[in-house]
């Protein structure tokens, strides 16, 4: 079994689906494929003061298909504001307490 860790992904360039260009083949031919998702996927700008944060437009969620992604993780303040937008594009989505920790898996390995 082949497994690929990827950190910090987004798609909040101006055209998503330029960042997967050259990543998606190769992390297409892992057997599973973890990530960590780095942005808010939100139009609200009424989200918590957690520092470093960047709005990403949520039109944009679906570009990250193209990453072939089996389990994203979000920290807590990205999942209250992003898993509605992550639904949204087929993702199966398991919620963790408050440790600050948060799940989700956008749309299946080589969907």
């Amino acid at each position: 079994m082949r497994i690929a860790a990827v950190g910090d992904i987004t798609a909040f360039h101006r055209e998503p689906e330029s960042g997967y260009e050259f990543a998606g083949p190769v992390l297409a031919d892992f057997d599973v494929v973890f990530a960590q998702n780095e942005r808010l996927y939100s139009r609200t700008t009424a989200i918590p003061d957690v520092g470093f944060t960047e709005l990403t437009d949520p039109d944009h969620v679906a570009a990250l298909k193209l990453g072939h992604f089996d389990v994203m993780l979000l920290a807590e303040v990205a999942a209250e504001t992003s898993l509605a937008p992550l639904l949204d594009v087929n993702a199966n989505v398991e919620s963790g307490s408050s440790s600050g920790t948060e799940s989700a898996m956008v749309g299946g390995h080589n969907s």
